[in-house]
């Protein structure tokens, strides 16, 4: 199992190089068959340039002005080129043959017909066994000259095959010039210039390669003549070529691929197998020294000696963020526990028994948004017929609003036993909160002192939520005022303060900011309505029955999303 796990980088390597390798050698093979194919007939085109301007050219021993009689001769009569003539025929007009001037153009001019005809039935024997003569020692085809003036294009003046299917003089090819635009255009320039091309139809129906001359005599074109290579010849003989060299080729690339192959083993594939042992056996015994000391004995100068370098770096950086986890695990678990301890004291500062009374029933609960929280509610009697309801909101969460708190917490106490009325509770406690508060610190409260016997509450509040009350038979319903400023803000803050009456079965509810602004997932707020919703549902239950209806409330509002306020509620009802 371990092999093949090593062995998918190759795999993988070769995914890529094959495809390439294999692109390569089709582009190479394309590559060398067009160059060969390219090479091989301009090497042909030069061959047949050779043939025609030296083998081939009657003009080297016929002026052209006997040519062009001799051409418009054979054109005009090619059934004398088949006549038979006895041997003594020339001794019939041998005062001819005595003239000087023998076969030039004028002397042709003048003889007889039939002299004319038996001439050039003689020059012609004659040409046909100086191209057989010249076909015999070369390898093309077929060797044709055929006319293209108008009245005779295509017609055949000679035509020699190798397969003996040549057409006879006078017959005609279906040459069509618009077939072959560069003979049509070598026809018409009358530059004489040799043009080839490859055929499928001329002289027969099978694959050709053809060089088209024209002859020219006096800037006339007479004929033009053909010379015919088989087509299907030619490319075997290249493809033999092609063949032998793309095997070549082929050999050599998988000699380089496997060389290649090669070096990539040994200067990636090796090296990055021992990497992955050595991070394996880390991983397993933590031994940065000795994962150091095997990552020094790869010494490749490349990137893998870098990511050895870096292997070695990280696991010493490992050891050391190890041990200081270990250290700060410790630590957090000894903040954890003086956490606990603070919420332990925290929640020992909070009064959890209520007073059972003829006159009145209370409860209150607060829920902190972390391990230790900032709000905090408090009830006290400050005489027989007057208790004190208090319900406060810290700035900031986790120790320091603990500390904050329960010092708030102990001068509201403090100053509202001994006698003071609300808001000089509030500036008392606000000028000391000031003092000494180098982190700005602040608190909200909400301060209520009752008369047990009246109802009448004279209350003060310093930036808090606002009451929610119901008076007897009624509904619950928000007593919407001004506030004060918070306390812990400005030292010199003056307060004012307030009164309302509850009368008997009337409830009171104060709370924290955390139960309106509790948020769900789709960051919508609890809000107040619906705390005075949930009230209304069950208006005339206990306090402990109110303060739960809420909290599950909100729970079920807010789901699984996270809480940053804690959730703190006091509820008093008057029999």
């Amino acid at each position: 199992m371990e092999y093949k796990k090593y062995k998918k980088l190759t795999v993988q390597i070769d995914r890529v190089i094959i495809p390439i390798f294999i692109a390569m050698i089709t582009a190479i093979a394309f590559a060398i068959y067009y160059s060969a194919l390219n090479g091989f007939l301009d090497a042909q085109k030069s061959h047949m340039e050779y043939l025609i301007n030296n083998e081939l050219d009657i003009q080297n021993y016929i002026d052209q002005d006997e040519l062009e009689w001799y051409l418009t001769r054979w054109q005009e009569h090619p059934e004398e080129l088949n006549k038979e003539y006895p041997d003594d025929f020339e001794d019939e007009y041998s005062e001819y043959f005595s003239d000087e001037a023998s076969y030039k153009s004028d002397w042709l001019k003048k003889l007889p017909e039939e002299l004319k005809a038996y001439v050039a039935k003689s020059q012609y024997d004659n040409f046909d066994s100086y191209l057989n003569y010249a076909f015999d020692n070369n390898t093309y085809e077929s060797l044709i000259m055929m006319g293209v003036s108008e009245e005779k294009e295509g017609m055949i003046i000679y035509d020699y095959s190798r397969d003996k299917n040549g057409k006879s003089v006078g017959e005609y090819y279906d040459l069509h010039l618009d077939d072959h635009p560069q003979l049509k255009k070598a026809l018409r320039s009358g530059s004489g210039e040799l043009v080839c091309e490859k055929t499928s139809n001329f002289p027969r129906n099978d694959n050709y390669y053809v060089g088209f001359q024209p002859i020219i005599c006096n800037g006339r074109t007479m004929a033009v003549a053909a010379v015919v290579y088989n087509w299907n010849n030619i490319r075997q003989t290249i493809m033999t070529s092609v063949t032998r060299t793309i095997l070549i080729s082929i050999a050599a690339m998988l000699l380089v691929l496997a060389v290649v192959h090669i070096v990539i083993y040994r200067r990636s594939i090796k090296p990055v197998t021992e990497l992955q042992k050595i991070v394996r056996d880390y991983s397993e015994s933590k031994d940065s020294e000795a994962a150091a000391a095997k990552t020094a004995e790869i010494n490749e100068k490349n990137e893998i000696g870098i990511l050895s370098d870096d292997i070695a770096k990280l696991a010493k950086e490992m050891d050391r963020y190890n041990r200081e986890n270990i250290r700060l695990t410790g630590e957090k678990e000894r903040v954890a526990a003086e956490l606990e301890l603070a919420t332990k004291i925290q929640a020992g500062q909070l009064p959890t028994v209520f007073p059972e009374s003829e006159h009145f029933e209370l409860f209150a609960s607060m829920t902190p948004a972390k391990e230790v929280g900032g709000d905090f509610y408090d009830f006290f009697l400050v005489d027989e017929d007057h208790l004190a309801l208090v319900i406060a909101d810290v700035s900031g969460k986790g120790v320091p609003a603990a500390l904050f708190m329960m010092k708030a917490m102990m001068l509201i106490n403090n100053f509202a036993m001994s006698g003071l009325s609300p808001k000089e509770v509030m500036e008392k406690a606000n000028k000391a909160l000031c003092r000494n508060n180098e982190q700005h610190m602040f608190v909200t409260v909400w301060l209520g002192i009752l008369e047990i016997s009246t109802g009448r509450i004279i209350y003060s509040n310093a930036g808090h939520e606002c009451p929610i009350i119901r008076q007897p038979d009624g509904q619950f319903d928000m007593r919407r005022e001004k506030h004060d400023f918070v306390l812990g803000g400005f030292e010199r803050k003056k307060y004012k303060e307030s009164e309302m009456t509850l009368g008997k079965g009337g409830t009171l509810f104060i709370y924290t900011d955390g139960v309106p602004e509790a948020t769900n997932a789709d960051n919508n707020m609890f809000g107040l309505e619906r705390i005075t919703e949930v009230l209304n549902r069950t208006p005339d239950a206990d306090p402990q029955q109110l303060l739960t209806s809420v909290h599950e409330a909100v729970n079920g509002f807010v789901g699984d999303a996270e809480q940053f306020d804690d959730l703190t509620m006091l509820c008093i009802k008057l029999k």
